[in-house]
């Protein structure tokens, strides 16, 4: 089933959406309100002027966590030991290196000896060995779990307030901050300006001449920032209260569920997001309902082995089994549902149902062909999803709370529904 918009969610650093989840922000160049779960700011500016200026003007919801940036690691760490200086990393098939501080290998099978029997060698290959499975079980749960970096749900009282945050910004328009003059720099620039200028004969009246030069130099340099930072000022109060306006009136339009603006903010905040894998997105907006309809990633995409750790203190892959993998993907294909629905609401308090149909690529053996295998076809109700905890809520189990089409057994398989069947309210 296809809608009327499409959006491809690209591949990026999983799940990217900065070091507190994803925001929204809605306004025009110059003005605009920015919503995360750090709270809500007010961003002004003159558009290609560099003059800007960010003030928060709602509070973080206290009940959102933080979660931590995904920070690029190396696993090639060094250790100065009595023996020398070595460094130890790992191969993708956890196969150990040693080499040397220059990143030359060491081959000589007596010093690999004296080293791995190391204290410092045991302690690092337990280190880097943790830190590998640690890695491994937070790609797997932060894939199936990817509905907890949903941004914290704003209610129809929060659009109201930023709605009178923007009124009151218009009435009480920010203050333009003076630029402090560099006299220091100007100086130098009038003293070497001087040196080409101001003769030096008679050679009498030469210092005299040097310093009214300067002097009126620097006073006429002085004048014209002044005046200069006058036109600045008058052109940002001027550009922050027309833009305050249209801000304003484009939020009103956003508080009133004006179909055009929440196509528009589905658009902006679906394009702007990073998964682990590609697949499209295609929205609808009818009256107060968002109709989605999923492609999801296949399940190949997905991690098929985990870091394990020996007791020799090495690591080694394994295989997941067919049903945790399977299971595994119904959680990541459950959990992109309670995603998108969150951002949906987010973007208009009008908005009360969004109804997510997912599908994936199948092989018709009889035929030789693909076809989309229908997983899922969900309507979730803003007033039930505000009730859930979704940092707690296993979202396979979530979908009982709402109505829908869907048969999940306990060991992740999925019968097919028939695309036919999907409503349209």
């Amino acid at each position: 089933m296809r809608y009327r918009k499409r959006i491809r969610i690209c591949k990026g650093v999983y799940v990217n959406l900065s070091k507190s989840g994803i925001s929204t922000t809605f306004g025009i160049p110059g003005l605009s309100i920015n919503h995360s779960s750090k709270g809500t700011f007010l961003n002004t500016g003159i558009p290609s002027t560099g003059i800007y200026d960010r003030k928060r003007i709602g509070g973080a919801h206290s009940s959102t966590k933080k979660s931590s940036a995904q920070k690029k690691r190396t696993y090639n760490t060094q250790r100065k030991s009595e023996l020398r200086e070595f460094n130890i990393s790992f191969d993708d098939d956890a196969t150990i290196k040693i080499s040397d501080e220059n990143g030359v290998e060491i081959t000589n099978r007596n010093l690999i000896n004296k080293i791995t029997r190391s204290k410092e060698y045991k302690d690092l290959l337990e280190r880097v060995a943790n830190q590998k499975v640690k890695e491994s079980l937070d790609l797997i749960n932060r894939i199936t779990n990817i509905h907890k970096e949903t941004p914290p749900l704003l209610n129809e009282d929060d659009f109201i307030n930023h709605l009178n945050e923007l009124e009151f910004l218009i009435k009480n328009p920010p203050s333009y901050e003076y630029r402090v003059f560099d006299n220091s720099a100007a100086l130098k620039r009038c003293e070497a300006s001087s040196n080409k200028v101001v003769n030096t004969h008679p050679i009498w009246t030469f210092k005299k001449r040097k310093r009214e030069y300067v002097a009126n130099k620097l006073a006429n340099i002085k004048s014209q920032w002044e005046a200069d930072e006058e036109k600045r000022k008058i052109e940002f109060e001027k550009t922050t209260f027309d833009s305050a306006i249209k801000a304003r009136d484009s939020y009103l339009k956003i508080v009133n569920g004006e179909k055009s603006v929440i196509e528009k903010g589905l658009e902006d905040v679906f394009g702007n997001i990073r998964l682990p894998f590609d697949f499209d997105v295609d929205f609808e907006v009818e009256n107060n309902f968002v109709y989605l309809s999923l492609d999801l990633p296949e399940i190949e995409d997905l991690p098929t082995t985990i870091i394990q750790l020996l007791a020799s203190g090495k690591y080694k892959k394994k295989n997941l089994s067919k049903k945790d993998i399977r299971l595994n993907y119904l959680s990541t294909a459950t959990s992109l549902a309670l995603f998108f629905a969150g951002i949906s609401f987010n973007i208009s308090p009008k908005i009360t149902n969004v109804i997510i149909s997912s599908y994936t690529q199948k092989i018709d053996e009889s035929l030789g062909t693909t076809y989309d295998s229908y997983v899922y076809s969900i309507d979730i109700s803003r007033e039930v999803y505000a009730k859930i905890n979704l940092k707690y809520v296993n979202p396979i189990e979530s979908f009982s709370n709402f109505k829908g089409e869907y048969h999940f057994t306990k060991t992740g398989l999925y019968r097919e529904i028939d695309p036919s069947k999907i409503s349209r309210k």
